[in-house]
């Protein structure tokens, strides 16, 4: 009989200055009054000279702070955004969950909300129905962010270098029958989508899917999420089309009440 032991898995290539930055801002990350330059270098394993040098890029981008020449290097402001854009985003899931529950239960249909981090599509909050013939798209596969009505509506509300920069890195792989395959196609449908305040794939991530979504905004009316549906076609004729868009409109609009509280 054939082994099923798995075998090793292959360690992963890193880049040895991004492996020492890291390592700087983990060592000042358990220091909250900062280390002195010597005091850091020691504490990574590091000469000074190789330390400082790192030190100053990380102070470029806002990683790391020093008073004066000479104090002591400590975590930047621009790490304390990150951690509190990233603990919003579990605020924001934990008080949509509820909301996205009931939408599922009431449509019978796959529920997410989704939001961009570091120009990928990440879920919040997912909810699968209890039923036969269900459609759960894979929302992690970047080849397919083309065909997920989510990331199109969060692609059309980004600002422009964004939605370049993401658009840029698309491959638009074949998928569904009627999936994009080209960038100024695809953009003309970010353009639609926007101004018709949601975005509709049909047949795009498979054969027989529909799929629709619409912006979630925060306090200040920015989109920061996608409220979308993924269901079959069969269940998908164009009366019902209009009462699923209802839907996500008023669990949308419960969603910014309860981000406003």
């Amino acid at each position: 009989m054939a082994s099923t032991a798995k075998s090793p898995s292959r360690p992963v290539r890193t880049i040895q200055s991004v492996d020492r930055a890291i390592a700087i801002v983990q060592a000042l990350s358990r220091e909250p009054s900062g280390l002195k330059l010597s005091a850091l270098a020691g504490r990574v394993g590091l000469a000074a000279q190789t330390v400082q040098g790192l030190v100053r890029t990380l102070q470029a981008h806002g990683w790391v702070e020093q008073g004066r020449r000479g104090e002591a290097y400590a975590m930047g402001p621009a790490l304390h955004a990150l951690a509190s854009q990233w603990s919003r985003g579990l605020d924001r899931a934990q008080a949509a969950a509820p909301l996205l529950k009931d939408l599922s239960s009431r449509i019978g249909e796959y529920v997410l909300l989704a939001e961009f981090r570091a120009r990928r599509l990440v879920p919040l909050v997912e909810v699968a129905p209890q039923r036969e013939l269900t459609v759960s798209p894979t929302v992690e596969t970047a080849g397919r962010l083309h065909t997920l009505a989510t990331a199109r509506v969060l692609l059309a509300h980004a600002d422009a270098a964004e939605q370049k920069a993401v658009v840029a890195t698309m491959g638009f792989e074949p998928a569904g029958p009627n999936a994009i395959t080209d960038r100024k196609a695809f953009l003309r449908q970010l353009a639609l989508t926007r101004k018709r305040g949601y975005a509709l794939c049909l047949d795009e991530s498979s054969e027989g899917c529909a799929a629709m979504a619409v912006p979630a905004r925060d306090s200040q009316g920015a989109v920061v999420a996608a409220l979308g549906i993924a269901v079959p076609r069969v269940r998908f004729a164009k009366r019902r089309r209009a009462q699923l868009l209802a839907e996500l409109g008023s669990t949308v609009r419960g969603i910014a009440a309860v981000w406003r509280c």
